[in-house]
């Protein structure tokens, strides 16, 4: 019975054992490694489709990369703002896959994100070494959870991060997943022990805020709603630091 209440914790918000340890941020290592390692790979598959000038094969695997990138940033821009910025920033970028997105896909210019595409690959490279040599902590990754869970809505739903690829949508789905995969892997347990009116409230601000999402384009998506589900999630998951005697994550900073 324990066993199975630990497998449904770590997999999907279900019962926590009696007798949680605290918060085991390594834990979610192996998680986050496989993303860095989906971010890589997409990004080489990314940069070998502009070397071989395929327009279409471009977008397509620019839209694939960046999925390790978005599931990854409950912990990328907290333990690692250089890189983000150089990455992920947007919407003025000047360099990373949002500098290289209205070149593909409004300009279709493919000879025109050479140069972005080899600093872009250059960085994740670099990520992909700085990241092998960074130690995880629970209140980094607190910060991070909740940061991005705020971000959702205070962000990203009034306009959308990628509107030339048109991926704005599951972006935000991408993000809510990863906030899903570290809450569970290492603050679920934790949490339900010292609060289980709050683990459940976690859980419940996760599902709906899915809900919300699950909208068949960003056109009809419902903003009010998405933006209040993630300042909700994000307030829960400020609560649960301090219930398991962290500071109090910083919104919007």
């Amino acid at each position: 019975m324990r066993r199975a209440l630990l497998i449904a914790a770590l997999i999907g918000f279900g019962g926590a054992p009696a007798l949680a340890a605290g918060p085991d941020a390594e834990a979610f290592r192996p998680y986050a490694a496989g993303l860095i390692d989906r971010l890589v790979i997409g990004t080489e598959r990314f940069a070998a489709t502009i070397e071989a000038g395929d327009l279409e094969a471009a977008k397509a695997a620019w839209i694939a990369a960046r999925v390790g990138w978005e599931r990854g940033e409950t912990f990328l821009g907290e333990y690692f703002p250089v890189a983000d910025e150089a990455i992920d920033d947007w919407p003025d970028a000047e360099s990373g896959f949002h500098a290289v997105e209205p070149i593909l896909f409004k300009g279709g210019d493919v000879q025109g994100a050479r140069a972005l595409t080899g600093k872009l690959l250059a960085d994740v490279k670099a990520l992909e070494a700085a990241f092998a040599g960074q130690a995880l902590d629970a209140q980094g990754l607190t910060n991070g959870l909740a940061g991005i869970a705020f971000e959702i809505g205070d962000a990203k739903a009034d306009g959308g991060e990628s509107p030339f690829a048109g991926t704005s949508l599951s972006d935000m789905q991408d993000n809510l997943i990863g906030i899903e995969a570290l809450y569970s892997l290492t603050f679920a347990p934790a949490v339900a022990e010292a609060d289980g009116d709050l683990h459940r409230r976690i859980v419940t601000s996760a599902v709906e805020l899915g809900e919300a999402l699950a909208a068949p384009s960003i056109e009809v998506l419902e903003r009010s709603l998405v933006m209040a589900l993630s300042e909700r999630l994000a307030g829960d998951l400020q609560d649960a630091a301090l219930a398991l005697g962290l500071e109090r994550p910083i919104l919007g900073g």
